[in-house]
């Protein structure tokens, strides 16, 4: 038997939501609340389909069980039933409507019901059926039509493909968004379904209407001004020619007028945006010419936010910015920013009464010895997609990276462009020029630049200048910015100093890194999440270690933390050095010019200091399950953590198979206002780092220095007196301290935890 549909693009979509919805009043009539004689659904199962998985059906069956908790805890949570007399007729019959939509003709459902008088456990047993199939599929209408091989890529009804209404209206919409986006706004499709359900069978028939080719005509603009204001703040010469980007005569698109939409909105000068064309009901094959119609409200041009907080690393925070949204009238973008951090530990603003929570930080000297601040003037086009958006910016800053470095600047300067390069790519180019100096750990530069006296410490640590050029690109493909359920994402960089880009000799480098993450969801509130990041520096300053150039403290590579790998603390994986205080250390006078320095059995250090490296590989793999019970505020995470960083050497092979660590851990995640605070605690089986040990006497003066001391057992390294510029200092001779100390530490359970916490998205 053929059955025969001829339809109107309107009258299919009519009738898929009639097919979907027919019963819908029948399965909501089911009265899910509890009431005297009901029976509680306790389960709700799906048996037998492959096509399409139980979360899925769930959501065209009224049955509806009871919330987990109340299944769980028999006390709280939802409690939901059927009537006593209630049946499933209608579940069952729209199951088997919208398997009917899918092309599966010859489904069948029953009904399974185990229980009691009180509690029920409902299963839909599916017999799914062998569903239809193209047989073939004409399209016609389109020998005129500019691009038609466009339009009509990539169909789901390619023959030999399933077949079934809900597939044909995806493709009738394909086929009219192209034509529309292409010239054509009158577009439409008529189809013809013919169906041969005993031989599985289906021929389809598209006749497109394309309608006459059109262009953009006038665009009037009519702009009410904001409260208060006599005149628009930007005025309609400026949003035709500026923020639209649709021009007379351009190619008539809706897709245009969706993205000058979205232009207008990335403004945030509106309160109401309208975007439309003039178009007819009715095609005329002379009307060519379409208008565009363009009505907005505006917004008070002038917005200040501010914002208090803290943060791990950051202590207590302040963050403020003043943004004039049409800078002189011309819709670009005037923003003045402020930031300070380390509020309540960093000079001059500690405080006991604040320092309680930020106890992390007084292991830190360097970057979290001061508050860091920044200064920011930025001018910048409105992003338009497809265009080029520049943007220039002038700064002064001071920040720093834990217990490596403090970078201040002076001033500084950026030149950048971005383009929106796809709906979900985008591509950045910058240059910056800065004038400033970075502060390192002295016990960096002694241990791996081999700088451990006073001036060549005062060398590295000059102000300079920097300039550095870079490109990024970013793809974010995922259903949610925040917490993301499923999707992927991509970013990476490229970013060098050179002499021909205005920098010091001593301050080039090249610099490359990625970051690629995978969401899935392997159920409704479980997700599979997956990151990898890797880096690399190539160059580096004049000074050499063993024949290995070294990039500048504030490029190197570090990892280690919630947000890397967690079970090692904020940026620790890798090499670290050791900085010993007087109680660790003997000290053996030879004789008069010479003293030897030795580490006591079992001593501790008083610092440990990372430091980094110009290679970095991690990789980080997540379970991540909502609670049952408080599905909005807890998460928990299941994960393990792969990485390492280390300083490539020259004539060393495989050196990442001998620098990665994994450390497997669990955390837990709360979804408070202020963000997502997470709490990980992560395994760390491996014996503490071998690293350089360095010991810092406390000597009068401008200057302490610092020297390689050896464990018990190791050939000691002798100090002797030198005549420094008329100044009879003790030091070493100039070698590489050697890596041969590491701490001691219980082999126990709980001394191989690592807690971590962090506020905001991990990855």
């Amino acid at each position: 038997m053929l059955s025969v549909m001829r339809l109107t693009g309107r009258s299919l979509i009519v009738l898929i939501v009639a097919s979907l919805s027919s019963l819908a009043s029948t399965a909501r009539a089911q009265d899910v609340a509890c009431e005297m004689g009901d029976r509680e659904v306790r389960e709700l199962h799906f048996v037998g389909n492959r096509a399409f998985s139980d979360d899925e059906l769930a959501q065209h069956v009224a049955t509806t069980p009871s919330s987990l908790t109340r299944r769980i805890l028999r006390v709280i949570g939802t409690r939901r039933c059927l009537e006593r007399d209630a049946n499933l007729a209608g579940d069952v019959q729209q199951l088997r409507q919208f398997y009917k939509s899918q092309g599966y003709y010859d489904t069948t459902v029953d009904t399974l019901v185990l229980g009691d008088s009180l509690r029920l456990a409902i299963t839909f047993a599916i017999n799914e059926g062998e569903p239809l199939r193209v047989d073939t599929l004409t399209i016609t209408g389109l020998d005129s039509v500019v691009g038609s091989s466009d339009a009509i890529r990539n169909l789901k009804l390619a023959p030999g493909n399933r077949a079934g209404l809900v597939l044909l209206s995806a493709d009738i919409d394909s086929i009219t968004s192209r034509l529309r986006n292409n010239g054509y706004p009158y577009a439409f499709v008529l189809p013809e379904f013919r169906t041969n359900p005993a031989q599985h069978r289906a021929v389809v028939a598209l006749t497109v209407y394309p309608g006459p080719r059109a262009h953009f005509g006038d665009i009037g603009v009519e702009i009410i001004p904001a409260p208060g204001k006599n005149k628009p703040q930007i005025d309609s010469a400026t949003v035709v020619n500026r923020l639209l980007g649709i021009r007379r005569g351009d190619l008539y698109s809706e897709a245009a007028i969706v993205a000058a939409r979205r232009t207008l909105i990335q403004t945030t000068a509106y309160v109401h945006i309208d975007v439309k064309a003039a178009l007819d009901s009715v095609a005329n094959p002379a009307d060519t010419v379409v208008d565009l119609i363009v009505q907005l409200r505006e917004d008070l041009a002038r917005q200040f936010d501010g914002e208090v907080g803290w943060a791990t690393l950051d202590c207590f925070r302040a963050v403020g910015q003043y943004t004039n949204k049409s800078f002189l009238a011309s819709a670009r973008r005037l923003e003045l920013s402020g930031r300070l951090s380390k509020l309540g530990h960093g000079s001059p603003t500690e405080t006991p009464a604040l320092n309680w929570a930020c106890q992390t930080l007084d292991a830190d000297s360097i970057a979290s010895s001061t508050v860091n601040y920044s200064l920011n003037t930025t001018l910048r086009e409105t992003a338009i997609a497809g265009r080029i958006n520049p943007a220039i910016s002038l700064y002064t800053e001071r920040r720093g990276e834990y217990l490596s470095y403090l970078r201040e600047t002076f001033i500084g300067g950026e030149a950048s462009a971005t383009k929106e390069l796809s709906r979900y790519s985008t591509g950045r180019g910058a240059y910056s020029l800065e004038y400033g100096k970075t502060k390192a750990e002295p016990a960096l530069l002694c241990a791996i630049f081999s700088l451990c006296d006073e001036e060549s410490q005062a060398q590295v640590e000059a102000a300079l200048p920097l300039a550095i050029a870079s490109g990024s690109y970013l793809q974010r493909k995922v259903d949610d910015l925040f917490d993301p359920t499923r999707g992927t994402m991509f970013r990476s960089e490229i970013r060098g100093s050179s002499q021909y880009l205005g920098s010091n000799a001593s301050l080039t480098f090249l610099k490359g890194t990625l970051d690629a993450a995978w969401y899935h969801a392997l159920a409704p509130r479980t997700i599979l999440a997956l990151r990898f990041r890797a880096g690399a520096i190539a160059g580096g300053s004049s000074s050499e270690t063993g024949g290995t150039k070294l990039p500048p403290p504030q490029e190197r590579l570090y990892a280690g933390g919630p947000n890397s790998v967690r079970g090692y603390q904020p940026n620790q994986l890798g090499e670290l050095v050791y900085l010993l205080d007087a109680d660790a250390i003997d000290s053996l006078h030879v004789n008069d010019t010479t003293i030897v320095y030795s580490i006591k059995q079992d001593a501790s250090p008083a610092r440990t200091i990372p430091v980094g490296g110009n290679s970095l590989v991690v990789a980080n793999i997540d379970l991540r399950l909502r609670d049952p019970f408080f599905p909005y505020l807890l998460q928990y995470t299941l994960f393990t953590d792969i990485g390492g960083v280390w300083t490539r050497q020259p004539g060393e092979t495989n050196p990442a198979l001998k620098q990665l660590k994994y450390t497997p851990g669990v955390g837990v995640r709360v979804f408070s206002p202020v963000g997502p605070i997470q709490l990980n605690v992560g395994y760390k089986p491996y014996q503490p780092t071998v690293g350089a040990a360095l010991y810092a006497p406390a000597i009068s003066g401008s200057f302490a220095p610092l020297y390689c001391v050896a464990p018990i057992g190791a050939p000691p390294i002798p100090v002797h007196p030198r005549d420094v510029n008329g100044t009879i200092r003790w030091v070493q001779d100039d070698v590489k301290c050697p890596e041969t100390y590491a701490p001691n530490r219980a082999n126990t359970f709980w001394k191989k935890l690592t807690f971590t916490i962090s506020i905001g998205s991990d990855f």
